[in-house]
């Protein structure tokens, strides 16, 4: 983030955040007692044109899905916040992120529900 496409990188950032909270993707709560959030990561990718010209800078919020233990982590899950909240506050994730395990399966929940409209 300390290159010459900083800026860029950040407002690729800033528009998947926009996105994800438009969305309903999670509410800001404390993280309850035995509970270790899902670790995420930023995953950064430049989209060119048939050309080779740079279109857009994109971001992409990522979980650690491979973290994740079943019967545990399933149902309720909790990640850690970005630049919002303190110590013992998380994301409550209402909404699958990509790279966690129950992504796929929301995915095609939904995708069939407006497929049968």
């Amino acid at each position: 983030m300390s290159g010459p496409d900083a800026s860029m990188w950040e407002k690729a950032i800033d528009k998947e955040m926009t996105s994800l909270l438009s969305n309903g993707t999670w509410i800001l709560k404390e993280i309850p007692e035995g509970v270790k959030p899902i670790p995420v990561k930023w995953v950064y990718k430049i989209k060119k044109d048939a050309a080779g010209n740079i279109e857009r800078y994109m971001a992409r919020l990522v979980a650690k899905g491979f973290k994740q233990r079943e019967g545990v982590d399933n149902n309720e899950v909790y990640a850690p916040g970005y630049e919002e909240g303190g110590p013992g506050i998380a994301y409550h994730l209402k909404k699958a992120l990509y790279g966690l395990k129950q992504a796929p399966r929301a995915w095609h929940t939904k995708l069939k529900v407006e497929l049968e409209i």
